[in-house]
């Protein structure tokens, strides 16, 4: 398990977690996932994840500012991600809406990664980016 923070202030890059006696690295990166929570239930505990359409499209907006082994596993996140959204119900919505909330630079970087990394050109039409 790792614990991240989101970076909040300028040049923030550890955050003190007193009640856990732990310093955290902070990310500007974690925003995008931080405001879509998705609390479940993992053996009677409740873990704070971020929804799938939010990591979905985290993982392609950092995707260009990643090392390409980096590059790499997250895009296999993402097609995993691609086959869930197509395979639940409202979920392809919900990232249309996610996508939507995002700054136009976020949703540039987002549509980069996915045309280098030849996602389904299907998949691109059916959320209009």
């Amino acid at each position: 398990m790792e614990i991240l923070t989101r970076a909040l202030g300028k040049g923030e890059a550890y955050r003190d977690i007193p009640a856990i006696k732990f310093r955290a690295p902070s990310l500007r990166s974690q925003n995008l996932l931080a405001r879509y929570p998705l609390p479940v239930q993992v053996l009677g505990i409740e873990v704070i994840t971020p929804e799938p359409g939010a990591y979905l499209l985290h993982k392609l907006a950092i995707n260009q500012l990643r090392d390409r082994i980096k590059q790499e596993k997250d895009l296999d996140s993402v097609r995993l991600l691609l086959a869930y959204t197509k395979t639940h119900p409202g979920e392809l919505e919900r990232v249309k809406q996610i996508f939507s909330e995002q700054s136009n630079r976020t949703q540039r970087l987002i549509k980069e990664s996915m045309v280098r990394a030849q996602l389904s050109r299907d998949w691109l039409d059916e959320i209009e980016i």
